[in-house]
């Protein structure tokens, strides 16, 4: 509900943002992506047809390594991602950008500061909530949401791309603990 919340207000206000910022943030709210992970995908890395997005790289300054723990791999699609994905990838081919969150002025993937500064301005403007929401703070809210779906640690492990099953009990818990602290 309170995600559902920050999307609804994000995408009212999309034009107070960077351009695709607010469909950065969509998809790291629906795919538990870190925020380099994010920055570093590209036109080919989205596969419309199969319903996959490869993971296979990060970016970090600036620059593109390879994705944190080695692990590459394709996840699925959130269906509410199919036409955000689909526009991006036709956006990128009409202008010519190699990411598909990059500023059209250097030609370069945006920073993680512009996506947590985004995501700071809307949490603070649609949920009230002033610090501890960051890009991060989405794949763990992900990895809560698939647990209470009956998901199995094994199965959301492996599409957060963990390196192992103690990092994703953490997240659960320190989910549940952020939003506690979060509440006036």
């Amino acid at each position: 509900e309170e995600m559902e919340r920050l999307l609804t207000w994000l995408y009212k206000f999309e034009t107070d943002f960077l351009p695709n910022v607010v469909q950065g943030i969509h998809t790291l709210a629906l795919t538990g992506l870190r925020v380099g992970e994010l920055l570093a995908l590209t036109p080919e890395d989205i596969d419309l047809d199969r319903k996959r997005m490869s993971i296979n790289k990060t970016v970090y300054l600036q620059t593109v390594h390879k994705p944190k723990n080695n692990k590459e791999m394709d996840i699925p699609i959130h269906p509410q991602l199919e036409l955000v994905l689909k526009n991006l990838v036709a956006n990128c081919s009409r202008i010519g950008a190699k990411h598909l969150f990059e500023n059209i002025e250097t030609n370069k993937p945006y920073t993680p500061k512009t996506i947590r500064k985004a995501i700071r301005i809307a949490a603070k403007e649609a949920l009230g909530i002033n610090s501890g929401i960051t890009p991060h703070t989405f794949r763990r809210s992900l990895s809560q949401y698939l647990m209470e779906c009956g998901f199995s640690v094994n199965q959301i492990s492996a599409m957060l791309r963990n390196s192992n099953e103690m990092v994703l009990r953490h997240y659960s818990e320190s989910s549940l603990r952020t939003l506690t602290e979060s509440f006036p």
